[in-house]
């Protein structure tokens, strides 16, 4: 089975030419629009590979700086890119060691709501079950880095809705 991505690079630019024939009238209509959807290959499900405690401090530790927060919220949430990025300081509780997902930012840059029900929801932080007096310490870059993080969010978002500030 191929991966998601080589499929997707061969189908695509494959289906917007058959599109741009059909329209200039060199075939009577694009083939791949009557595919059904079990009959367009489609590609496998991998399982995710959880990172080991040794490889989570090596990225970390190689990471820029300024990312690392991103990385150890996503590391130790779970949290998809879109859902971490859509978070607050309101939507997290260190103490009880538990984010709650309520939004989360779109390509344009704007908090918007998940597109199911099921991703609005409250997440048990990684270690935060142990203790919540560690869970602190685990994120310790976040909370020192936290209005820089809010500030350049906010600045490139505005930047591309091609406003100021």
């Amino acid at each position: 089975m191929r991966a998601g991505f080589t499929i997707r690079t061969a189908l695509t630019p494959l289906g917007r030419v058959l599109s741009h024939a059909a329209r200039r009238g060199l075939i009577a209509s694009n083939p791949m629009s009557r595919l059904e959807r079990g009959e367009r290959p489609s590609p496998g499900r991998r399982e995710m590979r959880i990172l080991q405690r040794d490889e989570i401090h090596a990225l970390l530790g190689a990471a820029d700086p300024r990312y690392r927060p991103l990385l150890a919220t996503a590391i130790f949430t779970g949290l998809r890119l879109g859902e971490v990025l859509g978070l607050t300081w309101a939507d997290v509780d260190l103490k009880a060691g538990t984010p709650h997902v309520r939004k989360q930012l779109d390509r344009d840059g704007h908090r918007v709501a998940p597109k199911t029900p099921q991703a609005v929801r409250d997440v048990v932080l990684a270690g935060a079950r142990e203790g919540a007096r560690r869970t602190p310490a685990r994120l310790g870059a976040l909370t020192s880095q936290r209005p820089r993080v809010r500030l350049r969010a906010r600045h490139r978002a505005h930047r591309a809705a091609g406003r100021e500030g």
